[in-house]
């Protein structure tokens, strides 16, 4: 943890919110809907301030910060929806 420490300190000041939301690329958005790290309301408020030519979002149930170990299955269903649109 203390290697970490300036790391840390970086994200607790970052704020996603000071950065224009323009992407000149595709978004593609899989949150856990149970995630308590980045809580799913914050992510999915940010995503509709998002100006992108393609966004997508992908909500997988029952999963929190990891859905693509809690619930591979499902995860690997909106990766495949992704893949679609490329």
């Amino acid at each position: 943890m203390k290697v970490n420490h300036p790391l840390h300190l970086q994200m607790l000041s970052f704020n996603l919110g000071e950065i224009l939301p323009h992407y000149e690329v595709p978004v593609h958005y899989i949150l856990g809907e149970n995630d308590n790290i980045t809580p799913t309301a914050l992510s999915k408020a940010y995503f509709d301030t998002i100006d992108a030519p393609l966004k997508t979002i992908a909500m997988i149930p029952a999963a929190g910060h990891n859905p693509m170990y809690e619930r591979p299955e499902e995860c690997t269903a909106a990766l495949r929806a992704v893949r679609e649109t490329l």
